[in-house]
């Protein structure tokens, strides 16, 4: 298990899948929920980050937040992962909708809503349709009712995703978050974890987003499971890089290790 290192604090780190032939750094950033932005603003904000106090760095981070959050729509959303996050989060959304409804009583039919969901979200091209035409096969003469409180589940349930996923960007970033993240920032993100003492830094293997080779890369490690460090190179005289141009030897071999 590493240590985490106080914020602002380096230390040297093996991380042989960059490159044997370069030094490389841990950069200790606040452990405060909020590590992910700050890593992400000591690397784009070099400067102005690390002269700050750690009050206007929270406003730094707030800022990103909101920025983040005033971009989420069902579009953005639905970018990440080819629709997978958005079918996801649809689904948990419109089935707790369902469970909530006395969907029989306000059509005066009775209907499984819950079965026809489930046999309507396995066809996702076709599952709004579908999910109506199941409803109105158990009951053919719910009618008009029926018809009115679909599109008020689908249209509610479609609030509710774009109102988790602004909730899942205020907390302490996952892994669901970081594609959009990486979007609407327009940098790639790269992750490496230390499984043990021997080998060095390796990529993480759940997430290592490059959504546009053309953009600069930003390495974080991933320390213990619940914290983010910055990684950087540190050259000849100690100065230290944490934001990788796309046409950097860190860069290509990132894509080119991704690639393999």
């Amino acid at each position: 298990m590493l240590i985490i290192l106080p914020p602002d604090k380096l230390a040297i780190l093996s991380a042989p899948v960059l490159g044997r032939d370069k030094v490389f750094v841990r950069r200790g950033i606040h452990a405060d929920g909020s590590c992910f932005f700050h890593a992400y603003l000591r690397a784009t904000r070099k400067r102005e980050y690390s002269l700050a106090s750690y009050e206007a760095r929270l406003e730094m981070v707030r800022e990103v937040r909101e920025k983040l959050i005033e971009g989420v729509s069902r579009a953005t959303i639905a970018a990440v992962g080819n629709g997978a996050l958005y079918r996801i989060l649809y689904a948990a959304a419109a089935r707790a909708l369902i469970e909530k409804s006395n969907v029989s009583e306000i059509v005066g039919a009775p209907l499984d809503a819950i079965a026809a969901f489930e046999q309507a979200f396995e066809h996702p091209d076709t599952f709004y349709l579908t999910f109506v035409n199941n409803l109105r096969a158990q009951s053919p003469s719910a009618g008009s009712k029926l018809i009115a409180w679909c599109y008020d589940l689908f249209l509610q349930a479609e609030i509710d995703v774009i109102s988790t996923f602004k909730d899942m960007l205020s907390a302490e970033i996952n892994s669901e978050c970081i594609e959009y993240i990486s979007r609407a920032l327009q940098v790639n993100f790269c992750f490496l974890q230390c499984p043990g003492s021997i080998g060095g830094a390796q990529f993480y293997p759940k997430v290592c987003e490059i959504v546009d080779k053309k953009w600069s890369f930003i390495v974080m490690l991933w320390v213990n499971d619940n914290h983010y460090e910055l990684v950087g190179e540190m050259d000849e005289r100690k100065h230290v890089s944490c934001l990788f141009s796309s046409d950097s030897i860190i860069a290509a071999r990132i894509i080119a290790a991704r690639e393999e």
